[in-house]
């Protein structure tokens, strides 16, 4: 209703201006009578009368969002654009290029489509004006003689038709809808299509240059002329546009400084009390984690335990494991012989029996099925097993003797203990513990195996020393030793849980490590590890 109601407004707004023209040129011409005041019916005297008593006020800042907006009617423009014969450039003067670029820059907001643009600049009654009083500056300077007050409306509708005309060809054309324009450099060269611009000047509504002769009776004219222009249509209102905001001003209005709003008072106890609720959450959170992950952890671990469990025995190896564990006859009968001369009698061999201690015996003879196993696989780097001895005689009565082993490295595979890739050291606690030592060539790494958790860290010490010893002796270099890793037993090492079982577990950590398997057995796999072990001995070559 109300966009019907401002409609309607600016239909009479213009009717009214119209009619004021009409009175003002039937009181100069007496020979022409015009009966538009018996024609107008009484709602548009009344609008006439309220428009007259008003036009004093206009000088005044207008707050109105709909001052300056005219009407557009497409089908009259139609009507007049068929009567032209061509599509020629319309010429226009400094003052009507001036209006345009006042009334494109108040736009809001930009950039704007050619066709906005377009018919913004078709139906603004600033630009419109200003064109009309350029063709009576033409029509003076050609016959002077002529007053301003002849001009009819039918003349004013004829020559403001050729300005109309352009700007439809110009919203008409191919992609006004899609090119934007954004200032009016850029606006200049699409308005050269259909119109012919002159050089802007710095003012409009200019008086004629001071070169063309005027007579002083053409000056009154002009002056009384630019005098009706300002009452109908003040300057200070150019850059009003259809906005519900208020008017423009030609001068830029100065930027606020932005005042930091007030902080908004807090809850302190409810800050707390939230925070506290984050933190709960964070921690219950975290100890989920926590628990899901060990969760996990136990599952890899019983993964691989189940993968790395020995293969049970057939039913015919059992029975000769238990023949051989259990078996009645002399203790000193030999149930395994070696090709170095290494023997298992029936005593050592029953002391795999559980919950028994093993003796050297058993595990030095262990430890050279493992090397036959190793040899069977033809590897490119072999793994070598010392026995007990070699360290009994490195550390010679408590003290690091490399003379005693000298000559042990020419038992090797290849004769040269830095061309292998695992070398197996089995370590006697006072004939009380057994652990043992692992020295890994190619990565470089000497570390500590014990089943009950002991450091060994002067074992690892010795065994390096024999390293550098043995390069010197054997290379006649030193060596670059920097890059070695010397590890102690770690948390990760299985762990017995009686105190009979040490030889058992020294076995499974020279048997997995060869193999390049994670320890990943525990006590309740021991029973089966001795009846491996059995059957490796009885066999002369370690079972997988």
């Amino acid at each position: 209703t109300v966009l019907h109601a401002q409609i309607n407004h600016l239909k009479l707004r213009e009717l009214i201006d119209s009619m004021t023209l009409l009175d003002t040129f039937a009181r100069k011409d007496k020979r022409r009578k015009y009966s538009h005041r018996k024609a107008l019916p009484p709602l548009l005297k009344k609008g006439r009368r309220v428009f007259t008593r008003s036009i004093d006020k206009r000088n005044e800042p207008s707050t109105s969002s709909l001052a300056m907006i005219p009407y557009s009617n497409s089908n009259e423009d139609d009507q007049f654009s068929s009567s032209l014969e061509n599509d020629e450039k319309v010429e226009i003067d400094n003052d009507t290029m001036e209006a345009m670029k006042i009334e494109f820059e108040g736009l809001t907001p930009h950039p704007q489509s050619e066709y906005n643009i377009a018919m913004m600049l078709k139906n603004n009654n600033s630009v419109t004006t200003m064109y009309l009083a350029a063709i009576r500056k033409r029509e003076r300077e050609g016959s002077l003689t002529r007053e301003f007050d002849s001009l009819s409306i039918d003349n004013y509708e004829k020559q403001m038709n050729p300005l109309k005309h352009a700007m439809n060809r110009l919203s008409k054309q191919t992609g006004s809808l899609e090119r934007m324009v954004n200032t009016w450099e850029e606006l200049v060269p699409i308005l050269e299509t259909v119109l012919v611009l002159p050089v802007p000047t710095t003012s409009p509504c200019s008086p004629p240059p001071s070169s063309t002769p005027v007579r002083s009776k053409a000056m009154k004219s002009w002056r009384r002329y630019l005098d009706k222009l300002q009452l109908r249509f003040p300057f200070e209102n150019w850059r009003q546009v259809p906005s519900p905001s208020p008017p423009r001003q030609l001068l830029p209005t100065p930027v606020p400084v932005p005042v930091p709003a007030p902080k908004p008072p807090t809850n302190e106890a409810a800050i707390n009390r939230i925070d506290a609720q984050i933190k709960e959450t964070e921690a219950r959170r975290q100890k989920k984690q926590v628990l899901m992950d060990e969760t996990l952890r136990q599952v890899e671990l019983l993964r691989a335990q189940q993968k790395a469990a020995p293969r049970p025995l057939s039913e015919a190896e059992r029975r000769k494991v238990q023949a051989a564990l259990n078996g009645v006859g002399p203790g000193y009968e030999v149930l395994a012989k070696g090709d170095g001369g290494d023997v298992v009698t029936r005593d050592s061999l029953q002391k795999l029996q559980p919950r028994t201690w093993l003796n050297d015996e058993v595990i030095h003879y262990f430890f050279m099925t493992l090397a036959k196993r190793d040899e069977a696989a033809k590897r490119k780097r072999r793994c070598h097993f010392f026995k007990s001895f070699f360290v009994t005689k490195l550390l010679d009565e408590g003290g690091y003797n490399y003379r005693n082993v000298r000559r042990w490295s020419k038992r090797v595979p290849g004769k040269d203990v830095f061309e292998l890739d695992k070398i197996f050291f089995p370590v006697n606690l006072g004939n009380m513990h057994w652990c043992l030592a692992a020295i890994f060539m190619q990565e470089k790494k000497i570390q500590y195996y014990d089943s009950m958790g002991g450091a060994g860290k002067y074992y690892i010490d010795s065994l390096f020393e024999y390293l550098k010893d043995e390069m010197k002796d054997k290379k006649k270099i030193d060596g670059h030793w920097d890059d070695w890793n010397l590890v102690t037993c770690t948390p990760e090492t299985p762990q017995q849980m009686n105190g009979f079982d040490c030889g058992v577990f020294t076995c499974m950590f020279a048997d997995y490590l060869s193999q390049g398997k994670e320890l990943t057995f525990t006590q309740d796999d021991v029973t089966p590890f001795r009846e491996k072990i059995a059957l490796s001995i009885l066999n002369g070559k370690a079972v997988d």
